[in-house]
């Protein structure tokens, strides 16, 4: 909190947030919700609300990569869970996504009831539409707000059920397809390669590797 004076209105509070940048991703080769691109979206959001995420080695940031918001709730999760059971050391978190930080009701009730209890702010970069998303739980909240949460939690909770459904059959499709590889990391000794005409042409497939099959 900076204070400055002006002879004409008196004492005037200018307040700067301490904040805490979160990021996560669930798979670390994923480009689209790149660390980078979610640094960038919380920096914007920060700068237009007065959050400040300190620098160097003062630099208040939870990065949790390779870890699945469906599997690990906010507590649980490495980085973020070492700064929820500090909350005396920021004021604000802030994320790119609603995803980014949850992807369950019970998660979201959870994560409501610590930042009531210990009144902080919960900003979303870009929610629904693009526009941001502010839930400031520094002072009573509507229940309207409380309701929109619960919205955008159960949203994320369906989304989080719908991506494993398409997965699961997916999987279940190509284990009946001949020679079609599921992804992934190759075992030993072969290496991924385009699916031969003779059998489609269509995807990729497992081929032994050269260099591999040496050592074998």
């Amino acid at each position: 909190m900076t204070t400055t004076r002006n002879p004409l209105v008196g004492t005037v509070y200018t307040e700067t947030l301490r904040g805490v940048r979160c990021v996560r991703l669930s798979v670390l080769t994923d480009e689209t919700t790149s660390p980078e691109r979610q640094r960038e979206a919380d920096d914007i959001a920060a700068a237009a609300l007065g959050i400040d995420f300190g620098e160097g080695a003062a630099l208040r940031e939870a990065v949790d990569l390779d870890v699945s918001a469906s599997a690990f709730g906010p507590f649980d999760r490495p980085q973020l869970g070492g700064w929820l059971a500090h909350p005396d050391d920021f004021d604000a978190l802030v994320w790119w996504r609603f995803d980014r930080a949850i992807r369950s009701m019970s998660h979201m009730h959870e994560l409501a009831k610590w930042a009531r209890e210990h009144r902080k702010m919960l900003v979303f970069a870009e929610g629904i539409g693009g526009g941001r998303l502010v839930f400031d739980f520094r002072n009573p909240m509507g229940p309207m707000s409380e309701l929109m949460m619960l919205m955008l939690a159960f949203a994320a909770q369906v989304e989080s059920q719908s991506i494993k459904d398409r997965v699961t059959g997916a999987m279940a499709a190509i284990r009946k397809m001949p020679l079609r590889w599921r992804g992934s990391r190759p075992p030993y000794g072969f290496m991924p390669a385009p699916m031969p005409k003779e059998h489609g042409g269509v995807g990729w497939t497992l081929v032994p590797d050269p260099d591999a099959v040496k050592v074998i």
